[in-house]
C-alpha cells in the first residue's frame, strides 16, 4: 500500500521492520510478495472481465482488508503487475544464486516499484 501511495520511506521501514521482527522473513518475503501479486493479477483479470469485486473477493479468497486490496488494484495496471512478478522472479533467482542478499534485493525492488508512482 505504501508503495502505490508513493510513500517509499514508509514502505522501506515496513520491510525493515518485517526483517527485524521475524528472522524467517529472509526466507519467506519473496514468496509472500509473489503470492500477493499473483492474487492481484488474478483479481485484476476478473475485474477487467466485468466481474464485480464481491464475487472476485470470493473467487480469489480475499477475506480481510478487501477495500484496501481493491483500492490498491485500481492504482495499478495488469501490465505493471506482470512486470512486478517478473522482477520478483529475477530477484528470487539472484538471491538463490548468491548474487545478492535478500534484504538488499527487496529494498531495491521496492525502490523500483515506487519509482512508477
Amino acid at each position: 500500500d505504501a508503495v502505490t501511495a508513493g510513500k517509499v520511506g514508509i514502505a522501506i521501514n515496513h520491510l525493515r521492520k518485517m526483517f527485524a521482527d521475524d528472522r524467517s522473513t529472509e526466507f519467506t518475503v519473496v514468496g509472500a510478495f509473489a503470492f500477493h501479486f499473483r492474487r492481484m493479477f488474478g483479481a485484476k483479470v476478473l475485474i477487467d472481465k466485468g466481474i464485480n469485486s464481491n464475487k472476485v473477493a470470493g473467487i480469489m479468497r480475499i477475506w480481510s482488508q478487501k477495500d484496501a486490496f481493491f483500492a490498491q488494484l485500481k492504482k495499478i495496471s495488469l501490465t505493471q503487475i506482470g512486470e512486478y512478478l517478473q522482477q520478483l522472479a529475477a530477484t528470487d533467482y539472484a538471491i538463490k544464486t548468491g548474487r545478492t542478499k535478500t534484504k538488499v534485493a527487496m529494498e531495491q525492488l521496492i525502490l523500483k516499484m515506487a519509482a512508477r508512482y
